[in-house]
């Protein structure tokens, strides 16, 4: 049994203006039985001097000093040092709600967890200069994830990657000791963005886990963080953890290709790497056009080679990454060209267009079919089936949200109200929107007046990647740089093809 319950390891690296308050967001909890050991990472400014009085008064702060060798290696050290049951790390620029300690050590002894995930908020540094650029990470996933179910590691991973509850910090989640020990997990040493790989390889390790809607951890942003760095450095992290998550992946589940979640996991990590290159593209002369190029070829050969579930996905944000951080204009015209040819785009996406369409029975005369959603999306769906399948004989009516029954025509056919449809009588319902596909489905629902009525959806789960109203990505690259002044990428959808 253990005297203290709980370690929290906090890495130090010239971070004066902040540790105080991090160190005592601890020394203030409710929870009393822990203790806190801080790893001095070579730090060069007076870090250790503002929280040096506080190391002195408290017997439960240990201080271990070591030459400069990254957050990894400190969070290592504080693991290999620490004598509680429990383990949280905490960034000395960050800080914690009082009774995080309590709230988290009940919730792992009571239910026997591995790891407890809990929320928390992002907030601005006062003197942080880039708001215009970097977005907050919203951490808050009450409404994605049952806070009620204790659930396997590997299944966590998949109920949250999907729901887009995934986050990466090792700060928003309590570990127990003993489940870090006996799996050898720690954290690769020299590496940055080290939580991509150890929250990873935490997940589908676990045997019990379990996640609660508290927002009790504050993450702060800042100038000179190493999350807002970009470096060649970077570049070479994020590839090290692509293939040794890929590789620890493999070794477990087999075949990733027939695995959407985790081939679009991996799609994430390659649209991250692309993102950084571009931006070191524009901070480093060094890097330059080859190394670039490099990264691009990278991530394709990964792609093509593996994760054939979601190559559209992939490359249309990448193309777009391009289009919105690199200035020359040329060079972005050549790289998309690059892109789309090596990669076959355009005919991957009339493979899917096809798939999609095959069975609608729009060349049916005797069929009345209706279709949910005006714009792009559907003349682009209605023109593809005539190019592509055969001339449309069916009779449609189109439905909208909000024009009035026969107040408007589209592509020269009836338009009615979503509200009229209990006064027709459709064979069946396609629903044609990529971004509101399920708000659509659920109007829908509400006035339909017998529920054997069939109604298509273009897009699923498995394959939920918009294949109709996609903009022309090489006639478009010039535009985007128009635009680049009102947009910005927040590693969210900001996508340059029609919803």
């Amino acid at each position: 049994m253990n005297e203290i319950d709980v370690s929290i390891i906090v890495p130090l690296y010239n971070a004066e203006k902040y540790v105080r308050k991090s160190i005592l967001s601890v020394i203030n909890q409710t929870f009393k039985n822990y203790e806190i050991i801080i790893v001095n990472d070579g730090s060069t400014d007076n870090s250790v001097d503002n929280i040096i009085d506080l190391v002195n008064k408290y017997n439960n702060i240990r201080l271990i000093y070591q030459t400069n060798k990254g957050a990894a290696v400190a969070r290592n050290v504080g693991i290999r040092n620490s004598n509680g049951e429990w383990i949280y790390f905490l960034d000395s620029d960050d800080y914690i709600d009082k009774d995080l300690l309590k709230i988290c050590f009940e919730e792992c002894t009571n239910n026997n967890l591995d790891v407890l995930h809990f929320d928390g908020k992002a907030f601005y540094d006062e003197n942080f200069s880039q708001r215009n650029e970097v977005g907050l990470e919203d951490f808050n996933r009450e409404e994605l994830l049952n806070s009620e179910k204790i659930y396997s590691g590997e299944e966590f991973f998949y109920e949250s990657y999907r729901k887009n509850a995934y986050r990466l910090s090792a700060c928003l989640a309590f570990f127990r000791k003993k489940f870090l020990m006996d799996n050898e997990l720690f954290f690769t040493d020299g590496l940055l963005h080290e939580d991509q790989e150890f929250v990873f390889k935490a997940a589908f390790l676990a045997d019990r886990i379990k996640y609660i809607p508290n927002k009790i951890f504050y993450r702060r942003v800042r100038e000179n963080s190493v999350s807002q760095k970009i470096s060649f450095k970077t570049i070479d992290s994020i590839k090290y953890i692509i293939e040794t998550n890929m590789k620890f992946i493999k070794n477990r589940k087999g075949n990733i290709n027939k695995d959407f979640i985790l081939s679009k996991y991996f799609d994430d990590l390659y649209i991250d790497l692309s993102y950084k290159a571009s931006q070191l593209y524009e901070v480093d002369g060094k890097f330059g056009k080859e190394g670039l190029l490099g990264v691009i070829n990278y991530c394709l050969d990964h792609i093509l080679d593996t994760l054939d579930i979601s190559i559209m996905y992939a490359i249309r944000y990448i193309s777009e990454i391009i289009m919105k951080i690199i200035k020359d204009t040329d060079l972005v015209n050549e790289l998309v060209e690059y892109i789309l040819k090596r990669s076959g785009f355009y005919k991957i996406l009339n493979n899917e267009r096809l798939d999609k369409v095959k069975n609608l029975e729009l060349c049916n005369s005797e069929k009345t079919i209706g279709i949910y959603g005006l714009g792009t999306h559907t003349s682009d769906l209605i023109k593809f089936y005539e190019e592509n399948i055969e001339k449309i004989r069916c009779k449609i009516i189109f439905i909208d949200s909000f024009k009035e029954t026969n107040s408007i025509k589209f592509l020269n056919r009836e338009v009615i109200n979503v509200k009229d449809i209990v006064n027709y009588d459709f064979d069946k319902v396609i629903i044609s929107s990529y971004g509101y596909q399920e708000e659509l489905y659920k109007e829908l629902k509400k006035y339909i007046k017998y529920n054997t009525l069939p109604i298509v959806k273009l897009y699923t789960e498995d394959y939920p990647y918009c294949v109709f109203g996609i903009k022309n990505l090489e006639k478009n690259t010039i535009k985007m740089q128009n635009e680049r002044s009102q947009r910005k990428y927040e590693g969210k959808s900001t996508c340059i093809w029609n919803r």
